[in-house]
């Protein structure tokens, strides 16, 4: 049976990802804001990336952090984890249908190819 690999990004990173969109920020100017100096620019830089790729999850800090340095209401981010908890357990019970259709997908393809 094949596998289907998706990377998803975490929910945390889908509203930051919007949230500089809609102010056009950049993730650099971004980093700017919440490096203590210009030394740990590039790892904030590094770490905003891998928030919005879903790699890692700021903790609280991080999170009210941002969410100040974008002059937003920390809340936003407040209830990430549970969502993306609910919305990982979503998407894993859908996985199994999502094999059994890209399955079935190849075996018609193959038919065609036959015929």
């Amino acid at each position: 049976m094949a596998t289907v690999t998706r990377k998803r990004r975490s929910l945390f990173g889908e509203i930051l990802r919007a949230e500089l969109d809609d102010q056009g920020v950049s993730i650099r100017a971004l980093a700017r804001r919440l490096a203590s100096d210009e030394e740990h620019l590039e790892n904030t830089r590094r770490s905003l990336m891998r928030y919005i790729q879903g790699e890692v999850s700021p903790g609280p800090e991080m999170r009210e952090a941002i969410a100040v340095a974008l002059g937003i209401e920390p809340t936003i981010f407040a209830d990430d984890a549970e969502r993306s908890a609910r919305r990982e357990r979503i998407i894993a019970a859908f996985e199994p249908l999502a094999d059994v259709l890209l399955d079935i997908a190849i075996e018609i393809r193959d038919k065609q190819e036959r015929s």
